[in-house]
């Protein structure tokens, strides 16, 4: 008896769980096409923070001042980083890219270093053809 009752529960919690009519979910490019992102430039994001910590925190105009001042000079050190950094990659990468080069032609034949060669060409092309604006700097 108790089989009958739990086979009969299980139906049904099985039958409202999936009977149940479900929405379609919307996929990511449908998303942003109704919601486009825009990109703000930090100096207008910044401006929104301070006027917000200015309004939490009851800055006076000399403290908002000093305030917009350390961290407009705290993101223009941050940025200058990013960028010095961004360049000792890209010097660091070569080399490494450079060595495995001159490696693999240590290692390979010269019919398999050209094929090899060739494969590589054709994996930096099909990377520019997908992603062209950051492969292009």
């Amino acid at each position: 008896m108790k089989k009958i009752v739990l086979s009969f529960l299980l139906i049904g919690v099985t039958g409202v769980v999936f009977g149940q009519e479900t929405t379609t979910s919307t996929t990511k490019p449908q998303i942003a096409q109704e919601f486009p992102i825009q990109k703000e430039d930090w100096k207008s994001k910044m401006e929104k923070y301070w006027k917000k910590m200015k309004k939490e925190l009851n800055l006076t105009s000399e403290q908002d001042l000093k305030v917009q001042n350390l961290y407009e000079n705290h993101f223009i050190e941050v940025k200058k980083n990013m960028e010095e950094n961004k360049k000792k990659m890209q010097e660091f990468m070569q080399s490494k890219q450079e060595y495995n080069d001159t490696e693999m032609k240590k290692i390979l034949t010269p019919e398999q270093y050209t094929k090899w060669k060739g494969m590589m060409e054709h994996k930096k092309a099909k990377l520019h053809k997908k992603f062209p604006q950051k492969l292009e700097k």
